[in-house]
């Protein structure tokens, strides 16, 4: 299975906060309350002008969305946390994106869900 990623971009918050706000995602995340637009746009404006983050799409052979991974820089480690779009799940795109990523970026990670 391939997967390939591109970054986040503004026109990116809504589907995301649709993928956050599915309760099975919202079962199995650290806040585990639907979070409100207003505070999710807040929330995104920042990650994008964020140096330290770096968020990105990951995108199945066809082109369409099929989840998010972000790296997070905290005092010299990264931390991983990602979510599959609800529509996607239990195809592999999960581990996928993991082996993808650590493609990409190489290194030692610390995740979230």
């Amino acid at each position: 299975m391939k997967i390939s990623f591109r970054r986040a971009v503004k026109s990116d918050a809504s589907i995301i906060l649709e993928w956050r706000n599915d309760p099975l995602t919202v079962a199995q995340s650290k806040n585990q309350n639907p979070v409100p637009l207003d505070d999710h746009l807040r929330w995104f404006a920042r990650v994008l002008e964020d140096e330290r983050v770096s968020l990105f799409v990951a995108l199945n052979e066809e082109q369409d969305a099929v989840g998010s991974i972000r790296l997070d820089e905290r005092g010299g480690e990264i931390w991983l946390s990602w979510m599959i779009a609800p529509s996607a799940r239990g195809r592999g795109y999960g581990t996928a994106m993991l082996k993808g990523i650590f493609q990409m970026h190489g290194g030692v990670f610390n995740a979230e869900i």
